[in-house]
C-alpha cells in the first residue's frame, strides 16, 4: 500500500515516465522468453541431413593446399657488391635459394676487361721496345763519349791519332767548329 500512496503523490510527468519504464521492462522480458523458447525448441527438432561419402581406406599422399597472400621477411639478408661493375652474363641462384659465404651467385660479362688486358699487354710491349731503344742509344752515346775522351787524352799527352774515315794522322785536339789540318 505504501507503493500506491507514493504513486498518488507523484506528478503527472513522473507517472507517465514510470508507466513507460514498466512497459520497457515487460517488452525486454518477452524478448528474452522468445529467445529461450526458440533454443529449447530447436534442440528437439531434426536438422538437415549431411551427405557422407564412404570409401575404402587407401595408402597415399594427403595434400592440403592453401593459397595465402602476404609479405615474407627473411631472417637474414645480404647485399651483393661486386668488386667491378659490368653486365650480368649468368645468374646461378634464384630468389629464395640458400647461399653460403664464398659461393658464386652470378657471372659478369668479361669481354670488355679482356680487351683492356690485351691493350695493356700491347702497351707494355711498346714500352719495353722503347726502353731497349733508349738503352741502346745510351750505350752508343757512352761509347762515343768514351772514344772522344780517349782521343782528347791521347792528343793531350802528345800521341798521334789516325782517323779511320780519312786515314789521316792528327797530333792536336780539334777545337769546336774548326777541324784541325791533317799532318803529312
Amino acid at each position: 500500500m505504501k507503493a500506491i500512496e507514493k504513486i498518488k503523490k507523484m506528478s503527472l510527468t513522473q507517472k507517465v515516465l514510470l508507466l513507460i519504464g514498466c512497459l520497457l521492462v515487460v517488452l525486454l522480458l518477452c524478448k528474452a522468453g522468445q529467445v529461450v523458447f526458440k533454443k529449447s525448441n530447436s534442440n528437439n527438432l531434426r536438422q538437415a541431413s549431411v551427405v557422407v561419402v564412404l570409401s575404402l581406406v587407401k595408402n597415399g599422399l594427403i595434400r592440403d593446399i592453401g593459397q595465402f597472400s602476404g609479405t615474407l621477411i627473411s631472417k637474414s639478408q645480404f647485399a651483393v657488391a661486386p668488386k667491378v661493375s659490368g653486365k650480368l652474363k649468368k645468374l646461378y641462384v634464384n630468389i629464395g635459394d640458400r647461399v653460403t659465404r664464398g659461393e658464386i651467385v652470378a657471372q659478369l660479362d668479361d669481354e670488355e676487361y679482356l680487351q683492356q688486358v690485351a691493350q695493356a699487354e700491347a702497351d707494355l710491349k711498346v714500352a719495353r721496345a722503347n726502353f731497349e731503344e733508349a738503352r741502346s742509344a745510351l750505350e752508343l752515346a757512352d761509347l762515343s763519349g768514351f772514344v772522344v775522351f780517349l782521343g782528347l787524352h791521347l792528343l793531350q799527352n802528345g800521341m798521334s791519332i789516325i782517323l779511320p774515315e780519312t786515314g789521316e794522322q792528327s797530333d792536336s785536339p780539334q777545337k769546336e767548329g774548326k777541324p784541325s789540318a791533317p799532318r803529312r
